[in-house]
């Protein structure tokens, strides 16, 4: 028996270290696992930011460049804009015309540069800055005003001048989006041809094409109705060259075997999209039109009949470097307004004129003409990516289109390859603007987000933490602010329905889910704002915690907005846990099903409590003035997990160390539910 016992005793001895093998095994894994998640995060988070610091000093610098080439007499004045995640960064500029921007995400330096053209700056001397080799290097603070930008004498001059926020801009809006395929040509071998004329009119016709330059010096043919072996050829085509037959910046039109065309179009960017239109009408004028809009010069010579077809290339010769995609041929002349029509339209656009289309490949991952003509291409050395195309018009806070507001965008999530990590943009005369971005991954438009920059509306010393809730996997939240992290206890996270970019949010069970981070920021003694997309399904209980924030750990002061139950009032209270004074005040409607805006506001000024839904004031009343004297810990979708909890989805919180004012609610709600945190 003893034996037996002493057998039993060393087989539980070995089924426990079993278990402790494979339950360390089972933990490596996992913080392995989490270890992977959190370096993705932190590698989009740097490639994101490094994409807005591209954007900060390349906007100055092209305002240089802007003065320099005006010449005496120009003035201008820009935002300084923020990061993308309201992180502080730095921003210098030297007496040489060097613009640098840095900042620190936990260990690590990002950094970008742009150089302008200028030589001989003089920036204003209240200032601070140092002087080594003769070069001036000036610190230039990032929270308030905007930089003024003078040429005088041919000399460059930079002042910091504040101005209002009405100018500025205020909100957002996405209004088409479209996921695409563009076919990328090396500029040396690549190219695709039908191999026989898709047309052989040489009278009337629209030839276009969306084309994305990799550099602006190169002789490149982008689509040619016709062959050219730079001896003998015929047809008519365009591309990129010096206006002639040398490399160059600029559009050009070839009538092979004929003559080349300038159109006194030069492109400004590589790496950017243009749609590029040749129509020659029934007076045998030919034109050229770039993103809807007519080159300066035109040409009435006259093109020989086509006997072949070819993109991103002639016979051999003038290889293109970069992307094409959407190429049409029509055997009619399309008319300004069509044209214009056609580039509304965006890249991925069917032709317009349907019973004309002698041709139209797309490009979309193959080389077929979806004009039902059957003139498919024959590709050598081509490849394909997926392009995203998102149009956007932006207003400032006083409801105008803002002109000349600077733009980016970025990958939010997946790969990208290094050449398109970006785009850098400014809005039309008319407030809108257009934005691509290729990718190395199959996400198309949800791996794209678009930032707006509203200048002095700085973020520095009053946000204290924005949560976008927006990751998608995992039970980590992650606030750009401060690098902070919490933990999201029970996450359900759900798809925002309808919206052109996929945007994530955190869904909450009702029974346990809760979002829970500690940290320590004295209040200001302006305010509290705490501010939080909600979608509320319809079967919470009486009281539905959206989010709070919490005093010392002694006194547990606590600052909350939720709902009261399933489809009531949005409320904003000021109480403590054990409910010796409470301040609650509610109003509107939070019906189920729906996403509103809620925002909850106490003013240290006047010791007020407010709630807005939507940008609107609903509910407003005495506050209780109990001396908190520091935020520490925040909690969403309930106060612990089992107590208060919101049945539903929540996204974009965002809580500030001040009392926004009602003008700054109400561009919260216009930013939308993917908007970017406000500023003082």
């Amino acid at each position: 028996m003893r034996r037996t016992g002493h057998r039993d005793r060393d087989k539980k001895s070995q089924i426990a270290l079993e278990f402790i093998i494979v339950y360390s095994f089972v933990l490596v894994i996992f913080l392995v696992i989490f270890a992977l998640i959190a370096a993705q995060r932190a590698s989009t988070l740097s490639s994101q930011q490094f994409s807005s610091l591209e954007l900060i000093t390349q906007n100055i610098a092209t305002n240089i460049d802007h003065a320099l080439a005006a010449g005496p007499g120009y003035s201008a004045m820009i935002p300084i804009v923020g990061s993308i995640s309201a992180l502080p960064y730095n921003l210098y500029l030297s007496s040489t015309g060097v613009v640098l921007a840095n900042m620190t995400i936990g260990k690590q330096v990002i950094s970008a540069e742009a150089y302008s053209s200028a030589r001989s700056i003089s920036v204003n001397s209240t200032f601070s800055s140092y002087t080594a080799n003769g070069i001036s290097v000036y610190t230039i603070p990032v929270y308030t005003g905007t930089l003024r930008i003078a040429n005088s004498g041919g000399t460059v001059y930079i002042d910091q001048v504040p101005v209002g926020v009405a100018s500025l801009p205020g909100s957002m809006t996405l209004t088409s989006s479209a996921s695409s395929t563009a076919a990328n040509f090396n500029g040396a071998s690549s190219y695709i041809t039908t191999g026989y004329p898709v047309t052989t009119d040489n009278g009337i016709w629209t030839l276009e094409a969306w084309i994305d330059p990799a550099n602006l010096n190169q002789l490149g043919i982008a689509v040619e109705n016709g062959w050219d072996n730079n001896v003998v050829g015929n047809g008519y085509g365009f591309g990129i060259s010096n206006g002639g037959l040398s490399a160059g910046s600029q559009l050009f039109g070839l009538f092979s075997g004929v003559t080349s065309i300038a159109t006194g179009y030069t492109f400004s960017r590589a790496n950017t999209w243009y749609d590029v239109v040749m129509v020659r009408n029934q007076s045998g004028i030919t034109s050229f039109y770039v993103d809807g809009v007519r080159a300066p010069d035109t040409s009435s010579a006259t093109p020989t009949t086509s006997n072949d077809f070819y993109i991103g290339s002639d016979t051999g010769i003038r290889y293109f470097n970069g992307s094409i995609a959407n190429v049409q041929l029509y055997n009619t002349a399309l008319s300004s307004n069509g044209i214009r029509t056609l580039y509304q339209r965006g890249m991925g656009s069917a032709p317009i004129d349907m019973q004309n289309i002698v041709g139209w490949w797309p490009l979309s991952g193959n080389t077929k003409d979806y004009g039902g003509q059957g003139n498919t291409g024959v590709p050598y050395n081509v490849s394909y990516a997926p392009v995203s195309q998102l149009r956007l018009n932006v207003k400032t806070h006083n409801g105008a289109n803002a002109s000349g507001s600077p733009l980016s965008a970025v990958a939010s999530i997946g790969n990208m390859s290094k050449d398109y990590a970006g785009a850098y943009l400014l809005t039309d005369s008319k407030g809108n603007s257009s934005a691509f971005i290729t990718s190395n991954s199959a996400y198309g438009i949800s791996n794209v987000t678009i930032n707006g920059f509203n200048g002095n509306l700085s973020t520095v010393g009053n946000l204290v933490a924005w949560f976008p809730l927006n990751l998608g996997y995992g039970n980590i939240t992650y606030s750009p602010i401060n690098n902070q992290t919490a933990t999201f206890v029970n996450p359900e996270w759900s798809s925002i329905l309808g919206n052109a970019t996929n945007i994530l949010a955190g869904g909450f069970n009702g029974a346990n889910s809760i979002v829970n981070t500690t940290f320590s920021v004295p209040v200001a003694a302006s305010g509290i704002t705490i501010s939080a997309w909600v979608n509320n399904n319809g079967k919470g209980t009486y009281w539905q915690n959206i989010a709070e924030v919490s005093g010392e750990p002694y006194t547990h002061e606590t600052l909350d907005i939720g709902v009261t139950g399933s489809s009531g009032n949005a409320v904003i209270r000021w109480s403590n846990y054990a409910n010796t004074f409470q301040n609650q005040y509610g109003g509107g409607t939070i019906a189920p099903n729906t996403w509103y805006l809620v925002t909850g506001v106490w003013s240290g000024f006047n010791n007020t409590l407010s709630v807005y839904v939507d940008g609107k004031l609903v509910a407003t009343g005495a506050g209780n003035d109990t001396g908190l004297t520091s935020l520490r810990e925040i909690n969403i979708g309930g106060v612990y997990p089992g107590m208060d909890p919101f049945n539903g989805s929540i996204a974009d919180v965002q809580v500030y160390n001040s009392s926004l004012s009602p003008a700054q609610i109400q561009s919260l709600y216009r930013e939308g539910i993917a908007g970017t945190p406000m500023g003082s």
